[in-house]
């Protein structure tokens, strides 16, 4: 629900923002209507990634490819150093991540322990198709970029260093099964074990609209002995950037 309206905000800030940019040219023949790009101070920019699992439990942690991905939709304000080729970017926006189970394990607190997760062999679900962990994050990004081209950002070449706070959100689990014909779905929304912070460093680089980025997230991605086998498993995350300008 929280995520849901973050969303709704976003897109209804953006939608006034397009209206209140258009504006009206009267001239002795004709009147003209000029539709603007919206005037904000900043850009959006848009993350498409894949997850990988560094030092995850070795036997239980088997992951898709295309299941395990990231979305990232950010909002930056560049501040300009001067009249230099550099600027800092703070930003917000919305992280929503998932990794899928491709051997069909689930994601349960252990009998002896609810604040411990353990995956498990599906024996609950008959004729599961889908196990997956989603978890949402707001975060602040803040970047430091340098643009070879300042004048003409859209076609130049630019490059970024930086870090990223997030919060947790929403997490849950995401079960697909077929019973007797019909096809089912469960979602269970607690965060099981999953940090509530996390901290990262990433970088990108690119040319105009178009670039690749990487996320290394420092934090574990589960709390303290609270994971599957414990584990103390952090998250790398890398694909395409497309930024608008």
């Amino acid at each position: 629900m929280i995520l849901k309206k973050l969303l709704i905000s976003l897109s209804l800030i953006v939608t006034f923002a397009t209206a209140h940019a258009q504006d009206t040219d009267v001239n002795a023949n004709a009147t003209t209507t000029v539709v603007s790009r919206p005037d904000l101070p900043g850009h959006f920019l848009f993350d498409l990634g894949l997850n990988s699992g560094i030092n995850t439990p070795e036997k239980a942690w088997k992951k898709g490819f295309w299941g395990s991905r990231t979305v990232n939709l950010y909002y930056y304000h560049p501040i300009k150093l001067g009249s230099s080729k550099f600027s800092i970017n703070p930003g917000i926006g919305l992280s929503m991540e998932r990794f899928k189970f491709t051997n069909f394990y689930l994601l349960k607190d252990t009998l002896d322990n609810v604040e411990q997760y353990d995956l498990i062999p599906n024996r609950v679900y008959p004729g599961l198709k889908k196990s997956q962990l989603v978890m949402n994050y707001l975060e602040i990004p803040l970047e430091f970029r340098f643009d070879a081209n300042p004048a003409d950002p859209s076609r130049t070449f630019w490059a970024s260093v930086g870090g990223r706070l997030g919060v947790n959100i929403n997490t849950h689990t995401k079960i697909k099964y077929k019973e007797d014909g019909e096809m089912n779905y469960l979602k269970e929304g607690w965060r099981h074990g999953v940090s509530r912070f996390r901290y990262s460093v990433g970088a990108r680089f690119g040319v105009g609209g178009f670039g690749w980025f990487a996320y290394y997230n420092l934090t574990p991605l589960f709390e303290k002995d609270k994971g599957p086998s414990k584990t103390e498993m952090t998250v790398l995350t890398a694909g395409i950037t497309i930024n608008g300008f």
